[in-house]
């Protein structure tokens, strides 16, 4: 009797949306059957968007040399040649593959721990540590401390997409997701696991017992809730299913389109200093009474406006919000250079005015 194994997923096509799903359902552990033909990707590499581009592409070019002549440029014996055009193509097509794994590969290579800038934090930490007892300090009478004693090393980072576009360039990621979707779930995937290295690392060396984390996907606001759903949600879930106790988010911009991913299937706990851009009755909506909300009053407004408008502005986020208690003021997000004083307190007085503390 033939014994047929057992998967949790069985995937018919291995191209632009087959290939990325079995990749994330493995990623979670699960085991995944693939089934297909051709090149991992599919027929956008092979047979579909690199290819035909280079066709039209050459065929463009073949239109203006036909009509270099009214230009004053002569061209004689202008004759396509096909087989030199499908040579180019297919050397696009190979230079596409070769080039996603050259760059996927050094990608995985680095190591985030021992070079560049942390690096660089992980010595000057340990050289604090050394010389810690030289410095105690003492505030308004209180008990002395030593801050060098356990410095923190960097906990924060920007979320994956993020960090893609700055690797990428933001137009190469938003033409990739739509030219290359196998290519940026691996570079998400890559970099997430770069962020979770890193993380694991200083929680050790800190000895934090308590391991909740946030994170800024900024450029995350600018996707579609389908495309967030494909390309982010599943790595920002990865992040937050090794740090559960309490999942922090910020993301600026204009979120209105992803509050209520964010809140249900993503699950966070904390909204920090989310966008001023962002519709309070739809935060009030998805996410009060179930999301610490942090923000958002407009810094703009902080930056030129008067003390009187930004005292309105803080008034409006807290009647909107209050009730369902859970909130902090804060600017959403960045209070910019050189913004008066006088406004940043006319913020702070506002909140302290009809705030409610334990």
């Amino acid at each position: 009797m033939i014994e047929i194994p057992d998967y949790d997923l069985i995937i018919i096509g291995a191209g632009t949306s087959g290939f990325p799903s079995a990749k994330i359902a493995a990623n979670y552990g699960k085991k995944v059957l693939l089934i297909g033909e051709g090149a991992l990707g599919g027929k956008c590499i092979e047979n579909g968007c690199i290819p035909a581009k280079a066709m039209i592409y050459a065929a463009k070019l073949y239109k203006l040399a036909l009509k270099a002549k009214n230009f004053g440029i002569k061209i004689k014996g202008i004759k396509p040649d096909f087989n030199m055009v499908l040579n180019y193509t297919n050397s696009l097509v190979h230079d596409a593959i070769e080039n996603n794994e050259k760059q996927l590969a050094q990608l995985e290579n680095i190591d985030f721990i021992s070079n560049g800038i942390n690096a660089r934090q992980i010595k000057f930490r340990q050289a604090m540590i050394a010389i810690f007892e030289r410095y105690p300090v003492r505030f308004q009478g209180g008990p002395v401390f030593y801050p060098g004693q356990n410095p923190a090393l960097t906990l924060q980072s920007n979320g994956p997409f993020t960090i893609a576009a700055d690797l990428m360039g933001e137009v190469e990621i938003y033409t990739a997701l739509y030219e290359r979707p196998n290519f940026v779930h691996e570079i998400l995937k890559t970099i997430t696991d770069k962020i979770l290295q890193w993380l694991a690392f200083c929680w050790d060396e800190m000895r934090i017992p308590d391991r909740a984390y946030g994170f800024a996907d900024d450029l995350a606001c600018t996707l579609s809730p389908n495309f967030y759903r494909e390309f982010v949600l599943p790595y920002h879930k990865k992040i937050f299913s090794y740090y559960p106790e309490w999942k922090s988010l910020h993301m600026c911009g204009k979120t209105d389109h992803l509050l209520q991913i964010l809140a249900d299937e993503l699950a966070i706990d904390e909204f920090n200093a989310y966008g001023f851009q962002t519709n309070l009755d739809l935060i009030a909506k998805y996410m009060g009474g179930k999301v610490f909300l942090i923000g958002n009053v407009n810094p703009l407004l902080i930056a030129s406006g008067t003390p009187e408008q930004v005292r309105s502005e803080t008034l409006r986020v807290i009647e909107k919000l209050a009730r369902y208690k859970g909130i902090m003021i804060m600017d959403g997000a960045n209070i910019a250079p050189e913004s008066p004083v006088k406004n940043i307190n006319a913020m702070m007085e506002t909140a302290q005015e009809f705030g409610q503390y334990l």
